[in-house]
């Protein structure tokens, strides 16, 4: 689990580092403000507008950072920075500082941008590690378990097959088979995987490329299935 924490805490990290910049940028815009005005009121389009949207990413609202309104980004590429019933006073603070908006918006858009892919898997890799550290953790008792007692889990057995198969050669198969096959008949053969066919082949040209001493003739192969009933 050490290292399923160590990993957790990195991504932590760089999630809270990247909430922590964009932070610093809307607060550092909204300090560039006087205080008699009101970010949810005084600018343009109220709650939906530049003001509102620096509040909630100063806030640590990301998925605004993310993602800014039409009426946000109007208000910065039309230069919509006020209502038209605003006040002489209210007008000429916040368009006096539009400058520093616009550079802070652009910023914050930029930067979140650059890394909002990285910020979005860590928080759906973060959603599903715990279950998969459990599982891991499960199979590292397992491997212990298998290596004490000398044995393995069904499933391996295919994979295990597969390495002696494409190792050796069909001869030296048989011979710790002790038996040579010479028919081979397959049912629901839909279901058989490739690595299971990959296992049998050779056996199977074995089979139908030499002949049996005891009749010259050579072995047999049917294949029976039916795709419609495949799993």
């Amino acid at each position: 689990m050490d290292d399923f924490n160590e990993i957790i805490r990195k991504m932590k990290a760089e999630q809270q580092q990247l909430k922590s910049e964009l932070q610093q940028l809307a607060k550092n815009a909204l300090e560039s403000l006087p205080s008699h005005v009101d970010v949810c009121r005084d600018f343009a389009y109220t709650t939906s507008g530049l003001g509102a949207w620096l509040k909630h990413v100063a806030e640590g609202n990301l998925e605004k950072a993310f993602a800014p309104g039409q009426r946000v980004r109007d208000a910065v590429e039309k230069g919509q920075w006020v209502p038209a019933k605003a006040s002489e006073t209210v007008r000429a603070s916040i368009e006096g500082a539009a400058p520093q908006l616009e550079i802070a918006y652009e910023e914050i858009c930029s930067l979140a941008a650059a890394r909002k892919a990285t910020y979005c898997l860590y928080a759906n890799i973060l959603k599903n590690i715990y279950p998969f550290a459990l599982l891991s953790e499960f199979q590292k008792v397992a491997a212990e378990i298998k290596d004490t007692t000398q044995q393995m889990l069904i499933g391996e057995t295919n994979r295990c097959i597969a390495r002696v198969v494409t190792s050796e050669d069909v001869p030296f198969i048989y011979e710790q088979l002790g038996e040579r096959y010479a028919y081979f008949f397959i049912d629901e053969f839909q279901d058989t995987s490739r690595l299971q066919w990959q296992n049998l082949l050779p056996l199977v040209n074995e089979a139908l490329s030499k002949s049996i001493l005891s009749t010259g003739k050579s072995g047999k192969a049917a294949l029976f299935g039916d795709a419609k009933q495949a799993i």
